[in-house]
């Protein structure tokens, strides 16, 4: 029914959003608790592992969009996958560009 690469799509977009769900909540919560030292160290944590999986899965997701461009005999499923790829780029891509500028800009 699916091919490997429509299973390593479907894999690698869910780990991305149970990763960006966590940590979206470890902020929310580091906002609660400002003063605790564990949760200050596991939000340093979260937000490390999101900015270097996050490119690893934007390289990841073009190759699967360039896979999926160039093969012939294209369905319905493979078109579906094409626009999700997409704007899956488009956006941690955004979040990868948000997540740099916070880290480095000293005025934030």
């Amino acid at each position: 029914m699916f091919n490997r690469v429509d299973k390593c799509f479907f894999i690698s977009t869910i780990i991305i959003l149970i990763l960006l769900v966590v940590s979206f909540l470890l902020i929310a919560m580091f906002s609660l608790y400002e003063n605790n030292v564990f949760l200050e160290m596991l939000l340093s944590t979260s937000v490390l592992i999101t900015i270097l999986l996050i490119p690893i899965s934007i390289v990841e997701y073009i190759i699967i969009f360039l896979i999926k461009i160039f093969s012939k005999n294209k369905i319905i499923k493979d078109w579906i996958i094409i626009l999700a790829d997409f704007t899956l780029i488009i956006i941690l891509g955004t979040i990868l560009y948000v997540l740099f500028i916070v880290t480095t800009n000293p005025l934030l």
